[in-house]
């Protein structure tokens, strides 16, 4: 995806929009599918949540759904200030709860992140 996802131009590279990205789901999850699933796993689960992202929508499928997982002890959900793709436009608030949140549920203590250095694709 990454690939698709990138042009070269002059002053460097450039992500570009991915066409295949709007095809259709081939399986959509009901709620009677999905929230069980959820409910099953044991695993901590960080859920993001961007102010301006599709929460401002008021769907009633949203709202439902945030209102089902906040009980749930596994999920932390969390809210961020900025539009849909929060993660990309407020990176280091965003990238440090990442890594807060993956710090505190690691079973071998705490992560040391490498620098990261683009290798080009």
């Amino acid at each position: 995806m990454l690939r698709r996802s990138l042009q070269l131009l002059p002053e460097g590279y450039q992500f570009t929009y991915d066409k295949r990205l709007r095809y259709p789901a081939l399986i959509r999850m009901t709620k009677d599918i999905l929230f069980p699933l959820i409910e099953s796993w044991k695993t901590p689960i960080l859920y993001l949540v961007a102010e301006d992202g599709f929460k401002i929508f008021h769907h009633p499928s949203y709202e439902e759904g945030i209102k089902w997982l906040e009980p749930l002890s596994n999920v932390h959900l969390m809210e961020f200030p900025g539009p849909h793709h929060v993660h990309m436009t407020h990176v280091e608030p965003v990238s440090q709860a990442v890594i807060e949140f993956l710090e505190l549920h690691q079973p071998e203590g705490p992560i040391k992140p490498k620098p990261f250095e683009f290798q080009g694709i």
